[in-house]
């Protein structure tokens, strides 16, 4: 299961996630040509509210990715944590972060979101499949 939840200020097209017990990949596509910097929060306990809730009480927040590139790995799970809590941020050409969106992960689990409904997945579905190894639905 997952819930997926958009915001305001919106410079990705999709976001794609696979859970599987202690393991999380994430691919996105970055809305036009430019590279943004993306910034990724996790906590077992809830979304962050802002960009810089790392280390805040009692949120627990932990920033597992900082940068420019469009995929994540994230093996620093435990498999019997029952959600985990990650917030999307995106920094726009005015040097403000914009949530993205906010992804409530179960195990197992995959989710999808796209900024517009009834558009294609996009390359990044492509690329978290090759990055899990397996088509995810044969899971």
């Amino acid at each position: 299961m997952s819930l997926f939840r958009r915001h305001e200020g919106e410079l990705l097209d999709h976001v794609h996630g696979i859970r599987d017990g202690a393991r999380v990949m994430l691919a996105w596509d970055v809305r036009g040509a430019a590279p943004v910097k993306v910034r990724i929060l996790r906590s077992a306990i809830a979304d962050a509210e802002g960009p810089d809730d790392e280390n805040l009480l009692p949120m627990g927040q932990t920033v597992v990715y900082e940068g420019t590139a469009t995929e994540l790995r994230d093996d620093d799970l435990l498999d019997s944590a029952p959600c985990y809590y990650y917030t999307v941020f995106a920094l726009d050409p005015e040097g403000e972060w914009r949530l993205q969106t906010h992804a409530d992960l179960t195990t197992p689990c995959e989710w999808h979101w796209s900024r517009e409904e009834g558009t294609d997945s996009g390359p990044s579905l492509a690329r978290l499949t090759a990055m899990w190894g397996e088509e995810p639905s044969a899971r």
